[in-house]
């Protein structure tokens, strides 16, 4: 059993918190969490959660709505890269 935690451990992702610290990334990102994720936060976009909205919009990123929280499951954003990937490649 030990092993087989450790194991899943590994095989995570990991992005940093808002302090910059590092943590395993949840299944389901909030939008501040999905903008990092995407690295919005970095790449001088001035309002990455508009960015996000508008991704979800005009090019199909998926996300789910728990109560009144929107939450992007990790593994629609990793499609969504995969496809920005295939629809433009540098």
């Amino acid at each position: 059993m030990k092993n087989e935690a450790k194991t899943e451990l590994f095989n995570c992702s990991w992005m940093p918190d808002a302090k910059g610290s590092m943590h395993p990334t949840p299944d389901l990102l909030t939008l501040d969490e999905a903008a990092r994720y995407l690295r919005l936060d970095i790449i001088h976009t001035k309002h990455p959660g508009e960015t996000l909205r508008r991704y979800r919009n005009e090019s199909g990123l998926r996300a789910v709505q728990v109560g009144r929280q929107v939450l992007f499951p990790r593994a629609e954003l990793q499609k969504f890269i995969k496809k920005q990937m295939e629809l433009n490649p540098r």
